[in-house]
């Protein structure tokens, strides 16, 4: 959803999205964090790179980052807040939304240790949202 192009777009894409989830049911996205903080930490050591990202982005900003996968690739989003989403996923109709923060598992604690992470945990470039119907 944050590659929206404007809040009219957003809402086109959250209707269909809605139309296609059956009655009870649920969809889930990962989706960049509206409250990431570019005072930082960076997310470098976790595999993508913010670039030039501003302390306060407007709503539907495009924003830039950097992918480091075995052939690193640049990414271009827009920036939507926490109520945008909201708004517009309520107006297409979904019901219950839960913003969850990702969370570290036994085993990435077990190899890299809970500090190498904690940066991560603090400042995530994205979310998961769960949007009920």
């Amino acid at each position: 959803m944050h590659y929206a192009s404007s809040p009219e777009h957003l809402l086109r894409m959250c209707r269909n999205i809605h139309a296609h989830v059956k009655p009870g049911g649920c969809f889930v996205t990962y989706a960049f964090n509206p409250e990431f903080s570019a005072k930082g930490p960076n997310s470098t050591r976790y595999g993508i790179t913010m670039l030039e990202y501003p302390e306060a982005p407007r709503e539907g900003q495009e924003i830039s980052a950097v992918l480091h996968t075995k052939s690193p690739f640049t990414i271009h989003f827009s920036h939507w807040s926490r109520d945008t989403y909201e708004r517009l996923l309520r107006e297409a109709g979904f019901r219950t939304l839960t913003w969850m923060r990702p969370e570290c598992s036994p085993e990435g604690i077990s190899r890299f240790g809970r500090e190498f992470w904690q940066d991560y945990i603090d400042n995530p470039h994205a979310v998961a949202l769960r949007c009920e119907r």
